[in-house]
């Protein structure tokens, strides 16, 4: 029971003027109780030099204990009312309260009841909904399904209570003197869409209480609908401004569940929580060490097929959105300008799935929901059992709403208050159009979850649906032809087609054989193909995604029109469609520089910084989105059709690529074609990866369109392969590995030639083009063997290109000017980045192959000499020199496990000869060494002594060394140097190196010193502390003396450290 004496009846917050609403007859106001106090309290308004006296009624002082929090402290908007993001103190409050509460394991029942009596209470047949109480309300709800139902017993009975009165609430608004927002929906919508996503969540989690509150919801619906009916006893204005927003907020909620483990109405009020500051560090860390920056070569259509861990954009990533989407991952869609505003053109089905948006979105955007269309989700795994009865009761009433006859009325009664009372504050100024999406919205989304119903009934569903989609057509069309209507008014247009969209899918799920499924088709087919004015083809966007993944579902449910809707879809991506056509040239107005490559936007650490790095002109434009879906569903079709027909692939390839070929020079969007066609092949050459000879096809079609003749599609060919070497194909892989291989080495020649050919185009405008596909791989690809591989490959061909260098320096030196080998570095560079993206993903190499410790010292030979390895040089991006600091991080040890002679080793296995440099350069490259180390004097004279290969050794083992104590986090980073000291051949070898390194190791050490200082003062620090003082006392009674020597000055140094 609800303790009756804590229902205070004063409403507002302090500072706050309370606007109570015209009543309505039927509501009967609570008179003040004898025992009630009336408290005067003086308070100073914010900005006014004089103080007002507000009353404020006050409950028994026995209440006031908890309660006098709710009644005196001053609040901001209400969550409730403003959106889940503007968050008073009060709301904080209560909601901190019920999820402290809901952790607990058994909450105390009487802090529950106190969380109760924050809530209104029926009073005479009427609640009183101010905005603490509806807050209130809210933590309520949060408890309930966030402790797992704990005290359903007490909870849902009430909250069902609360529903029933929703006819006759008397809401009381807090507007502080402000006029409502136009940027919030009404009050009474907000509540209503809350405590019916609320009780939605419950029906979920409970079969056992979900006849009931369904039924309940659907009573509630059903008495709203009533009233409107009969506006002749009722308050017109009381209608307008609660009743149907209470009805449409209703029908948003009833019949959406969540997918996740995460309630819908905690994803409404998310917790509170420190990530976001430290993804904001985050990312500034991440923008400041850029050398992983690299366009996405992945569709983001795509980025579900891939099992990666790098490039692909986690579901928790991009904000918090939740439900489905058509382009998976992408940022939000953006207009044909590229504006934030065209997310209003779609509902929440229609953005990234497995997140959550700002959840201001539901509370500030016409009929948006928790939508999940089933023809992006596929099969649910999930199915609710629903009474067919309550099905058709959903329905009739759906029928009732939105007849002709109904909606015209309500959109009467509006222009009848409005022209009686003209400053009355209502939101809707027609409500036809958004009482139409969100019943067929809500039809949707209750019989998406349900299976095996009655084909009667699912018949009865389609002749309604049809009807009403034919209708509503038509009167799409009226709008449009509306010459009195300015253009720019376009928000029926838009909501008609949300409603449209919704009933392509009610139809897609109706259809039960196939005669039905082909006749749909034929229906979807022409919608596409038909013309769409350009001023409201933003508005038809979710119709036309709608009926493209309808095709592409009814594929999948019936194989048999699998190749005459390829057919179609294949034709408005190659013909291609007028739709996309327009698109296309708001996309270009926009979006500058189609055919470049920028290297920015993605990194391999974009599961939490994609979204959040991107600019807006990065974000996936509508012609993007539409043609990915097309794609996607092209895709689709040919899976479902391979199980009746093995050819159907390779006849479509065979139409499709003849597309590359047919000249259109007339047409002025004729280079869509080609681009439409490769991006295709390179889809469905993923999508099908498993289905033989598919891959073998497509590579075959794309390498010889490749440089045929020269052109951007060559890049965007790049990027196909570069997709289909990600799936992990070792043929593909290798394949392209080859030509990848040929374009960086032809590239470089023609760059660094010192006579160039002009018709030799050396395949520069592409070699940018496959670093960044380089570095896509590098960070997608999977398996220890390709990882492996690839890491081989790329240090190979980072050594071939020093040598490419080398060799183009010594014909130019023949020929005319010297060309310095240096000259040829930034071939080298541009590697670096990518080399780094695939070892960020790799443990550190302790053991290594031969022949890879051999190319990693080859690698550190070419970076110091190029000077990759110097801070701040100013010769080379800095992404290069941080790039160079990862790969140390987890290089193996520039040592030589073979055994042999130190001299003769990098003497003739080395990529640089002695015979390279002049006396001058060598001269100067000990002075560096010298500079660097400061050794003493027995070191020094060493030093002095080295030949190249020995100095560029040896400033390769400092400036590794230096780097991976700085920047590694492994245990072993500063013990490792004494595996130098260990190494036979440096031991054994007589120019000194063993002093030269041990004089490196000097250096290292108080590096490694400076950074255990700045470390925080815990017990894991002083346990490492003590595990590197245990391996230098182990070391001091070493076998060999100058390592002895080495570990008792090192451990003097810690401990005086």
């Amino acid at each position: 029971m609800l303790p009756q004496q804590v229902t205070p009846l004063s409403s507002g917050a302090p500072g706050n003027v309370t606007t109570v609403t015209k009543h309505s007859p039927h509501i009967r106001y609570p008179q003040l109780n004898t025992n009630t106090t009336l408290l005067i309290i003086s308070l100073q308004v914010k900005h006014s030099s004089r103080a007002v006296q507000i009353p404020v009624t006050s409950p028994p002082v026995s209440s006031l204990r908890y309660y006098a929090g709710s009644c005196l402290s001053p609040v901001k908007m209400s969550a409730v009312s403003k959106g889940g993001g503007s968050r008073g103190f009060y709301f904080n409050t209560v909601l901190s309260l019920a999820r402290s509460l809901a952790a607990q394991r058994q909450p105390p029942p009487d802090k529950v009841q106190k969380l109760l009596c924050m809530c209104p209470v029926d009073y005479h047949g009427s609640f009183q909904l101010d905005q603490r109480r509806r807050d209130a309300v809210i933590a309520l709800g949060i408890f309930l399904v966030e402790s797992e139902l704990q005290h359903k017993e007490i909870v849902v009975p009430y909250l069902l209570r609360l529903l029933k009165g929703l006819p006759r609430v008397q809401w009381i608004e807090d507007t502080g003197g402000r006029k409502a927002s136009r940027d919030t929906l009404p009050v009474a919508e907000n509540f209503s869409f809350c405590l019916v996503t609320l009780l939605s969540d419950t029906a979920q989690r409970d079969a056992t209480l979900r006849v009931q509150i369904l039924e309940t919801v659907l009573a509630v619906m059903k008495s709203l609908l009533a009233m409107c009916q009969l506006p002749e006893t009722q308050d017109k204005e009381y209608l307008c401004k609660y009743t149907v927003p209470c009805l449409i907020g209703i029908s948003r909620a009833f019949g959406r569940y969540s997918n996740t483990e995460e309630p819908l109405l905690s994803q409404l009020f998310p917790k509170a929580s420190q990530q976001s500051m430290k993804v904001t560090d985050e990312m500034e860390g991440v923008r400041r060490r850029s050398f992983n920056d690299f366009r996405s070569i992945l569709p983001s259509s795509l980025l579900t097929v891939y099992q990666s861990d790098s490039l692909k954009r986690k579901t928790s990533s991009i904000s918090s959105i939740s439900q489905a989407s058509p382009d998976r991952g992408t940022p939000l869609p953006s207009s044909p300008g590229g504006s934030v505003t065209a997310i209003n053109y779609f509902e929440g089905s229609y953005l990234p799935d497995g997140n959550t948006l700002d959840p201001d979105y539901y509370f500030s955007t016409v009929s948006s929901s928790f939508s999940v269309s089933p023809l992006y989700m596929g099969f649910s795994n999930k199915e609710y059992d629903i009474p067919l009865d309550l099905l058709r009761q959903l329905l009739q009433m759906v029928k009732q709403v939105v007849m002709d006859s109904n909606l015209k009325a309500l959109d009467q009664m509006v222009a009848e208050v409005l022209q009686v009372n003209p400053v009355a504050e209502l939101y809707y100024k027609t409500f036809s159009e958004a009482v139409h999406v969100a019943m067929f919205k809500m039809l949707r989304d209750t019989l998406y979850y349900m299976k095996d119903l009655h084909n009667s009934f699912a018949k009865e569903v389609h002749e309604f649906v049809l009807e009403e989609f034919s209708r509503s057509q038509a009167e799409v069309q009226k709008i449009l032809h509306d010459v009195d209507r300015p253009q720019s008014d376009m928000s029926p247009v838009k909501l008609r087609c949300q409603a449209n969209a919704a009933c392509v899918d009610l139809m897609v799920w109706a259809v039960k054989d196939e005669q039905g499924a082909e006749n749909l088709c034929i229906k979807l087919s022409e919608k596409l193909q038909s013309k769409t004015s350009s001023k409201v083809i933003v508005a038809h966007m979710p119709l036309l995604i709608c009926c493209l993944q309808g095709l592409g579902r009814l594929c999948e449910r019936f194989p048999v029109v699998a190749s005459s809707v390829t057919t179609t879809l294949r034709d408005f991506l190659v013909v291609p469609s007028p739709v996309l056509v327009k698109l296309y040239k708001y996309h270009s107005q926009y979006h500058t520089g189609t055919g470049e490559i920028k290297i920015s936007v993605t990194n391999e650490h974009s599961e939490s910084t994609l979204s959040v790095l991107s600019s807006r002109k990065s974000q996936t434009s509508m012609y993007e989105q539409l043609r990915d879906i097309a794609i996607d569903n092209i895709c689709r079709c040919l899976k479902a059709g391979l199980t009746i027909d093995t050819e159907i692939v390779q006849a479509f390839l065979a139409s499709l690529s003849n597309r590359l070929y047919i000249s259109q020079e007339n047409d002025k969007e004729a280079h869509l074609i080609p681009d439409h066609t490769i991006r295709a092949l390179g889809h469905i050459a993923v999508a099908l990866r498993d289905s033989p000879k598919v891959m073998e096809s497509i590579l075959q079609i794309l390498q010889q369109k490749f440089c045929q003749p020269p052109s951007q599609l060559d890049v965007l060919i790049i990027d196909q392969l570069g997709c289909m070497v990600i799936t992990g194909n070792q043929y593909i892989y290798q394949e392209v590995w080859n030509l990848f291989q040929q374009i960086s080495v032809k590239a470089s020649n023609v760059v660094y030639s010192a006579t160039k050919d002009p018709k030799d185009h050396g395949y520069r405008h592409c070699s940018l083009a496959v670093i960044n596909a380089l570095a896509n791989i590098a960070a997608n690809i999977q398996g220890d063997h390709l990882v492996d591989e690839l890491l081989v490959n790329l240090l190979e061909l980072f050594v071939q290109l020093g040598l490419e260098g080398k060799r183009a320096s010594e014909r130019a030196s023949e020929k005319g000017p010297a060309l310095k080998a240096s000259s040829s570095a930034g071939n080298l560079g541009v590697l670096i980045p990518v080399i780094a993206v695939l070892t960020r993903r790799l443990p550190p190499i302790k053991e290594a192959r031969p022949r890879l410790q051999k190319l990693f010292r080859d690698f550190w030979l070419y970076s110091v000499v190029m000077g990759f390895a110097v801070e701040g040089s100013g010769l080379w991006p800095e992404e290069w020199y941080e790039g160079v600091c990862e790969i140390a991080t987890k290089s193996p040890l520039l040592t030589f496990p073979s055994g042999e002679p130190l001299r003769s080793e990098l003497q003739y296995n080395s990529a640089l000869k002695n015979d390279t440099v002049t006396q001058a350069e060598l001269i100067e490259l000990r002075s560096t060494i010298t500079n660097l180390l400061d050794p003493p004097p027995e070191a020094g004279a060493y030093i002095n002594k080295l030949d190249f290969a020995m100095s560029t050794y040896l400033l390769s083992v400092y400036r590794l060394e230096y780097m991976r104590v700085l920047r590694s986090t492994d245990q072993d980073r500063f013990q490792v140097m004494f595996r130098y000291f260990e190494d036979k051949a440096i031991q054994k070898d007589k120019s000194g190196m063993i002093q030269c390194v041990i004089a490196v190791a000097d250096k290292v050490f108080d590096v490694f010193l400076a950074v255990m200082a700045d470390k925080a003062k815990t017990k894991e620090h002083e346990a490492e502390l003590e595990r590197h003082a245990q391996f230098l006392l182990v070391n001091f009674n070493h076998i060999h003396k100058k390592i002895r020597r080495v570990a008792d000055k090192y451990l003097s140094g810690l401990v005086d450290k």
